[in-house]
């Protein structure tokens, strides 16, 4: 799995020749889940160039689902990315698409309930941990208010042979984000 790892930083960087970074920034993403206690879920660090936009990101998080009803223990992973792709800048607005490549670790729960744990509405499975590369596929839409600051939407899925998911956050960005 390094050597995967090494061969896209690789691939990265000889992208990335001749090329001058014009924008940098750093991104937090807010989290929509009611279960979990953590504001942030993840974070970016970006470098866009004259057409291509780099990132390296690292994201953590769980399944959706109430917290007294349903399925336990609720499923979660932590996700380290690096990813490639384009974007487009009009005035104040930037729109963004990028694919890579990503480690995904994680907890999820068997098909074997555990009926020690079980309840009337709900029903406790068995876990296993997981560890698995996966390919990000990134769609994110900035309003950039000020040069060093925007807010927008993203639209993240990771398509992977283990836990597949799709998730939408409200991003805070901050950096050089525009001319």
């Amino acid at each position: 799995m390094k050597n995967i790892l090494l061969v896209f930083m690789i691939i990265l960087s000889n992208s990335l020749d001749g090329q001058k970074i014009q924008f940098y920034s750093i991104a937090g993403k807010i989290t929509t889940n009611p279960n979990t206690s953590r504001v942030f879920e993840g974070i970016e660090a970006n470098a866009f160039t004259k057409k291509l936009n780099f990132t390296l990101s690292y994201q953590v998080g769980e399944e959706f689902g109430l917290s007294l009803f349903g399925d336990f223990p609720i499923e979660t992973y932590r996700d380290f990315g690096l990813r490639v792709g384009g974007y487009k800048l009009y005035r104040r607005w930037r729109i963004q698409y990028q694919s890579g490549l990503s480690y995904v670790k994680g907890i999820k729960r068997t098909s074997e309930v555990d009926l020690k744990k079980s309840a009337i509405l709900s029903n406790w499975y068995y876990t296993e941990s997981f560890e698995t590369l996966g390919v990000p596929l990134y769609f994110g839409g900035r309003y950039l208010p000020f040069k060093f600051m925007g807010i927008g939407m993203d639209l993240y899925i990771n398509v992977n042979l283990e836990r597949p998911y799709l998730r939408p956050s409200v991003v805070i960005e901050f950096g050089l984000l525009r001319a």
